[in-house]
């Protein structure tokens, strides 16, 4: 038979699809022209920053340039909008017109599984470096050395400027900030103008001298005009802080001023390995410092947790690990009953999905308390890094925001961390005003999501009511994302807790470290083994729940192995200072991962793998992930700049204004859609000559604005040099829109190919068409002795095969027909089955041929005893059966006549009909002529009541006699009646009457066995997995059969959960009070810590114990204290020490009184005796914890 062919597959847009081409298609069209244009004129310094910045995004900075009325700044713009928009179209044609069919994502196979993830962790491992190792290979050791009295320190050349001050990451902003950079370069000029005059540089131990010095400090011109008061200031701040000096912390201000949570990282996105020195790196000034690197949880291994739990994220979706087991568990209907699976990987998944809000929570607190940057302009780039991505990808896949659950997700817990830290904002600063805060957002959480109070409902305003099903929210999008947010909802406070308490537990584990070897493993091996226990409990009872009873509590408990991996990972300093690059590297890109790969690496809402090399699975696997990877990190650079464009302004309002210009620009375009849609002109023609409307309108508008900027003031460093004479020319006006429609126009072209050479998507119905090749496949043979059946022999069995060889496996597949016929047939899971059929009601009219195609039917919706030997129900039984609402009955009708007669009964209300019957009535019907006469009258009279049936009510498939095994017949009768020669004769007579013309759909079941007639053990019947094959073929053609009513399926199941019923207050109360502990007591691992202070606490006096603390102060006993109570007041006492030199700082030197200008003279003193060569005093870097000193000789 043909093969169908569709053209204009991408016909009847819906309206969000429309907006994405109307958006990106005018800004493609002005961004090549705007290019064109520049070529012309010889001018391609737009072009040159564009690429500039996208090519080195990690040196490049996007606040540079800022949205001006210039041509430069809005071709940078333009050019990344357009880039972003070719990464949508391309992944819009990966997912609805792939190249290839896609490929269903077969068993779980749990040996392959385990083998990936141990390649996958060993690679990783042997990528392990130290967390400083990027900036030494870059730069070498930038050791300076200054000799005094034959007394050689050594200090690293701007570590100063990190600032080092106790409490930095937890506690404020970073103790300098922009005048420790500039006090940071003099201070390397002062070092190098001694070092110079006196010549006593260490040779040998230097990697740097002053040529190379000097060339890189003039990287940046600015360098020479920065002024010596800032440099005063720091040597203030370092003479008088003696009490930071007392405290013995090794700060970590570096790296938790960049550190950023596990999905918004920072819209700065340089190269992770430089990004921990970004400010310096702008200026040119070779700074690495590696204090900061050896902290509690660093950057590196916040990305390197976050690219470790995304590359297993990915294993385990594409091993489909989530329907692991379930095939030894067959459950019917929508009942909670299916969720009643042990997975063990599941559950592992959604621990996971906790680390990563865990994070979310951590490093957004940690930002927000150090930076103090509370403005409405963070908060805005922080929520357009989340969802700027899906929010176009939303669009143009026709998607709900749902769709990307943890988008949605992350960003409600985005917002409440800021309100949080943001809400009176003075009082994060003070002793418990932060953590009164925090308790109000637990107990929040806790009344919103533990208690039974029906105060859900309030997010309907943005969800909606509506439990429809729709893509990616089977029971609605409120529902969804309460379960979605409950399955993970007390990991960003456990978070914030961990943050506030960082430091604490960073001097804890540095006054450790200081002792002896016993001491420390004691110390830390008692809570090592109280964690390790807490992990054991949780191992032994939550984990091991099954499916949906795990989803219930996994909030409750899923944070355990989290601050067990926090504290092991963390437990020397070997481990915190070094990372995974590999790990570290596929971080940067978790978000644009999580996206992408439901588009690129699956489809079809992850029901299949995306196929490019057909027949090559392993291959293909390669390929697609090296593809996801590629449009992961270009995509992630674009948003990047893009963000930082849009909010380059430091003002709140400027950011709001472009952010509202955006939502309004898209909104203004979907009204244009609709009206597109309500008047049914969505059609290609009507999208393409709209677009290059918008395009020209847009593309004039620009250059009015960049010629009159270019009037104003031509010498801005964006203007044009030729702008007067590129105005006034007609060829550079006319010839750049030329260029730019014929650059839409091949995109269009392009497009128009991939939708009508691809395939359609699985999750969009079967045409009629279909129909005409819906039987048409073969049997192929498949050994059943593979070492993948071995294995699962192995180990869910406890079996091994004794033989070589084994019985093969006959496995039916459709024969590949042209991907533009769009006739996508799949295997129906029970799921998917029952999904389809929800509601319908279907009817059978046979004989056992019919009665065993209906018990597949059966199986295929997920009663695997259907079909089974039951010697208590009587032969020639009707049968009904319902699963949910759909109700599938049987009724017993051997001869045509009966068949013609229960057809004139069917009801109404019967969706579809399945019939078919011929080999009986040759037994028994066709003794005579006359009886051959009596049986084509009936088979005409079959006909027409199937055709009145087909117009009027229901759509009728009729099942063609199988193929007969005349040898295996068990009689000499049948042999004589029933042989394949005589069956021949029913099916022709069927065919030449008009039943197969008459009929809906046709199952061919002489095709389908004839190849397979061997199998058939009494002549007429076949194995069950034949009539598998048919119910799975006719499974397809419902598609066109009965036709869904909307775009989706939509199921209306019993099964109607309600947002708020998964609460526990119990086990909400329980964490509550965790939290609690941890956030009074100071212990980031909820009290934990205490029990190992409770059975040892060390001291680093000589003295006996009671002496030490009989002699001792309160304060001076602190010092050795353990107790996270303790170690948190001399945190806390350093932290307000450093805030009141920032405030004394701030105030005008004619302000202050006359001892602190004294002091501020006597320091400026010291930099203009070292600066003269002469001085008595020398730059060391005798550190103590960390703290840089300047000692007096």
């Amino acid at each position: 038979m043909g093969e169908p062919t569709f053209y204009g597959a991408f016909e009847d847009l819906p309206p969000s699809t429309i907006v994405c081409i109307l958006f990106f298609g005018s800004i493609i069209f002005v961004t090549i022209g705007m290019a064109a244009k520049a070529f012309l004129t010889e001018d391609t310094r737009a072009i040159r920053e564009a690429l500039r910045i996208s090519r080195n995004i990690h040196k490049s900075d996007p606040h540079e340039i800022t949205l001006k009325g210039t041509f430069v700044p809005i071709y940078v713009l333009f050019h990344h909008f357009s880039i972003l928009g070719l990464i949508i179209m391309c992944t819009f044609i990966c997912e609805k017109h792939p190249p290839f069919r896609s490929v269903e994502r077969q068993d779980f196979d749990e040996d392959s599984f385990v083998f990936t993830i141990i390649l996958v962790i060993t690679i990783g491992f042997f990528t392990w470096k130290e967390n400083g190792s990027f900036m030494k290979d870059k730069y070498g050791d930038l050791n300076i050395y200054v000799e005094d009295d034959n007394i050689s320190e050594t200090t690293s050349v701007g570590a100063s400027s990190y600032g080092t001050s106790v409490g930095a990451s937890s506690f404020g902003g970073s103790s300098f900030g922009g005048s420790t950079l500039s006090a940071s370069v003099e201070n390397i000029n002062i070092q190098k103008q001694s070092m110079t005059s006196e010549g006593r540089m260490a040779s040998g131990n230097t990697s740097i001298n002053s040529t190379d010095l000097e060339s890189l400090l003039e990287k940046d011109k600015s360098v020479a005009s920065l002024d010596k008061d800032d440099a005063s200031s720091l040597v203030a701040s370092s003479v008088n802080s003696e009490d930071t000096l007392k405290t013995g912390q090794e700060s970590d201000g570096g790296s938790d001023h960049l550190l950023e949570d596990i999905l918004t990282s920072d819209n700065d996105d340089r190269d992770m390995e430089s990004r921990e020195l970004m400010d310096h790196e702008m200026m040119g000034v070779p700074t690495f410092a590696e204090e900061q690197d050896k902290d509690v949880l660093n950057l590196h291994q916040t990305l390197e947790l976050k690219g470790a739990l995304t590359l297993c994220y990915l294993v385990y979706q594409s091993a489909n690990a989530g329907r692991a087991f379930e095939s030894q568990h067959h459950n019917i209907g929508y009942s909670p009953d299916l969720g009643d699976v042990y997975n063990p990987y599941y559950n592992l998944s959604k621990v996971g999905t906790s680390a990563f809000l865990f994070l979310t929570g951590y490093g957004h607190t940690c930002y927000f308390l150090q930076q103090e940057d509370y403005s409405f302009r963070r908060l805005l780039k922080i929520l357009l890094r989340i969802n700027l991505s899906a929010l176009f990808l939303c669009l143009a896949l026709d998607k709900p925001y749902i769709f990307y659950k943890a988008c949605a997700v992350h960003t409600y817990f985005v917002i409440l961390v800021y309100a949080t830290v943001c809400w009176r904002k003075s009082k994060n600063y003070t002793k418990f005003g932060l953590r009164i805060k925090m308790m109000i957002a637990a107990l929040f959480i806790f009344l919103l999501w533990d208690c039974p109070l029906r105060l859900w409902p309030v997010h309907a305003i943005i969800f909606g009511r509506s439990q429809s099903s729709t893509s990616g929210a089977q029971y609605g999008r409120l529902w969804e994302f309460y379960f979605q947010g409950h399955l993970h909802h007390w990991a960003p406070l456990i978070g914030m807790l961990f943050a506030v308490n960082k430091d604490v537990t960073s001097l804890t584990l540095r006054r450790l470290e200081k002792l002896g070897t016993s001491t420390e493993l004691v110390f830390k091996g008692i809570i090592g083994a109280t964690i390790t226990f807490a992990f054991g409990l949780w191992y032994l009872g939550p984990f091991h729940a099954k499916k949906f009873m795990y989803n219930a509590i996994n909030s409750y408990f899923g944070f355990l192995p989290i601050l067990w991996y926090i504290f092991f990972r963390n437990s020397t300093v070997a481990l915190r200072s070094s990372h995974s690059k590999l790990f570290k590297a596929i971080g940067m890109y978790s978000l644009e991962l999580y996206m992408l790969h439901q588009h690129i690496f699956l489809s079809d809402e992850s029901g299949s793998k995306l196929m490019v090399i057909p027949g090559y699975p392993a291959c293909n696997i390669l390929v697609i992930t090296a593809l996801l990877f590629s449009v992961a990190r270009y995509l992630k650079i674009v948003t990047s700049v893009l963000i930082s464009l849009l909010l380059s302004s430091s003002a709140d309002k400027y950011a709001l204004w472009n952010s509202c210009a955006l939502i309004g620009c898209l909104s203004f375009l979907y009204t244009i859609a609709s009206l597109f849609d309500i008047f049914g002109i969505n059609n290609p023609h009507v999208v393409a000559t709209s677009t290059l409307i918008c395009g020209l309108l847009l593309h004039q508008a620009i250059v009015d604005i960049t010629s009159s900027s270019g009037k104003k003031g031509s010498s801005n460093k964006y203007s044009s040099r030729n702008s007067s004479k590129v105005d006034d020319s007609v060829t550079s006006k006319g010839i750049p829109t030329l260029i730019a429609a014929f650059g839409i126009a091949i995109l269009c072209i392009l497009w128009h190919l991939a939708s009508v050479s691809g395939v359609a998507s699985h999750s969009l119905p079967l045409p009629k068409a279909c129909g005409e090749v819906a039987n048409e496949g073969k049997w192929t043979i498949v050994p059943a002795c593979s070492e993948f059946q071995k294995g699962i022999n192995s180990r869910d069995f406890g079996s091994r095969t004794h033989s070589k060889t084994c019985e093969d496996i006959h496995q039916w597949g459709w024969v590949k027909n042209k991907c533009s016929s769009k006739c996508r047939f799949k295997f129906h899971e029970p799921i998917d089955a029952q999904t389809k059929l929800e509601g319908r009601n279907i009817m059978f009219l046979g004989d056992t041929v019919t009665r065993s195609v209906y018990f597949a039917f059966c199986r295929a919706l997920g009663d695997q005893s259907a079909g089974n030997f039951d010697a208590e129900l009587p032969l020639h039984s009707e049968i009904t059966k319902s699963f949910g609402e759909t109700k599938i009955s049987f009724q017993w009708a051997p001869l045509t006549n009966d068949v013609l007669e229960k057809l004139k009964a069917i009801k109404p209300e019967t969706d579809l009909v399945i019939a078919g019957s011929g080999a009986l009535d040759k037994l028994h019907l066709w003794a005579t002529e006359a009886d051959r006469q009596s049986y084509e009258v009936t088979v005409k009279q079959v006909a027409k009541d199937l055709q009145f049936l087909k117009d009027q009510s229901a759509p009728v498939v009729w099942i063609k006699p199988t193929a007969v095994n005349t040898k295996a017949l068990p009689n000499e009768e049948k042999r004589t009646q029933m042989s394949e020669t005589k069956i021949q004769e029913i099916r022709e007579m069927q065919e030449k009457h008009g039943i197969y013309d008459a009929a809906t759909f046709v199952l061919d079941g002489f095709s389908l066995t004839e190849s397979q007639v061997e199998r058939s053990f009494d002549g007429i019947h076949y194995p069950t997995q034949i009539y598998d094959v048919c119910a799975q073929i006719v499974m397809n053609t419902i598609d066109w059969l009965i036709p869904p009513s909307g775009k989706y399926y939509t199921p209306t199941s019993s099964f109607k959960p309600k947002p708020g019923s998964m609460a526990n207050p119990a086990l909400g109360l329980m964490v509550l009070c965790c939290f609690m502990i941890g956030l009074f007591f100071f212990d980031g691992y909820i009290g934990f810590s205490y029990l190992a202070t409770a059975l040892m606490q060390p001291t680093a006096s000589p003295l006996p114990n009671k002496i030490t603390l009989f002699y001792m102060s309160r304060d001076e006993q602190t010092k050795y204290s353990f107790v996270p109570q303790d170690v948190f007041q001399e945190v806390h006492r350093a932290h307000q020490s450093r805030r009141s030199k920032q405030r004394r700082d701030k105030i005008p030197k004619s302000d202050l009184p006359k001892k602190s200008r004294d002091r501020e003279q006597d320091a400026g003193s010291v930099l203009s005796s070292l600066s003269g060569g002469k001085s008595k005093y020398t730059v060391s870097s005798r550190r103590t914890f960390g703290l840089e000193t300047i000692n007096e000789d």
